[in-house]
């Protein structure tokens, strides 16, 4: 089960910018009645295309070291563009 999900809404990404600590799953839902298909934009990940109404496969994996910005687009609608902000991993139990 992923940690964070990010919507894909009629008008892209929400949000946007997703601030997400390192080690943590990620997934997009698709709320539209389109396919849209995610893709960052180093090329290192894609998603399957997600399907209307659907969830993306695979999930992302955040292993980038904090801090840092990994952006995205979508492969179809490529004005559709988003970033998860990597931030360090929070200790609860020192």
């Amino acid at each position: 089960m992923p940690d964070f999900s990010i919507t894909i809404t009629g008008g892209g990404f929400s949000p946007k910018s997703q601030p997400v600590p390192q080690f943590s799953l990620v997934t997009w839902n698709n709320t539209t009645d389109q396919t849209h298909q995610v893709v960052l934009d180093d090329g290192s990940f894609t998603t399957d295309p997600i399907l209307a109404e659907d969830s993306s496969k695979p999930d992302f994996y955040v292993n980038q070291a904090a801090p840092t910005s990994i952006p995205y687009h979508c492969a179809i609608h490529t004005a559709e563009t988003g970033e998860i902000v990597v931030t360090a991993v929070v200790n609860l139990n020192p």
